[in-house]
């Protein structure tokens, strides 16, 4: 996920890559196609030689907002960084595959993919805050970029 100010996109390099969380990156998009993937827009087939380091840049602050907020923002608003506060996650065991996040407002699915390095990590109890990525894959999710976007 790329975010400059209030605005995202999602880009799929077609390998993987080594670039850092913050890294700042200039991406040739030239010729490359634009399209939504299960409700998700993205820029699709990246190849690694049209990305070019720019340094390390300042993360985007996340906007805090609640689950009725993003949901009734979700177009806009996805692929940046959304915090929830006073949350509470339920559904399993560990941070693996979809979880419910609630805060009161509503709920939302906190997706982690399971070769995520902290997929089998446990899932909190209490109350917690959550910073993550708006994204969708046919429904609306939060997924987490490490064990730090949790407090």
């Amino acid at each position: 996920m790329l975010q400059d100010g209030e605005f995202g996109v999602v880009v799929r390099f077609t390998e993987a890559h080594s670039f850092d969380l913050g890294e700042e990156l200039e991406i040739d998009v030239s010729g490359l196609q634009l399209n939504e993937f299960n409700g998700l827009l993205q820029v699709n087939n990246v190849f690694l030689d049209r990305a070019t380091s720019k340094g390390t840049g300042t993360l985007p602050a996340p906007r805090v907002a609640t689950v009725a907020e993003i949901l009734a923002n979700a177009e806009t608003w996805e692929s940046t960084l959304v915090k929830i506060e006073n949350a509470t996650l339920s559904g399993g065991a560990t941070f693996s595959g979809n979880r419910t996040l609630s805060d009161g407002t509503g709920q939302i699915i906190l997706y982690t993919r399971s070769a995520a390095t902290f997929a089998n990590e446990p899932l909190p109890t209490g109350t917690v805050n959550v910073t993550g990525i708006l994204a969708q894959f046919n429904d609306y999710e939060i997924t987490i970029r490490n064990l730090d976007d949790i407090e």
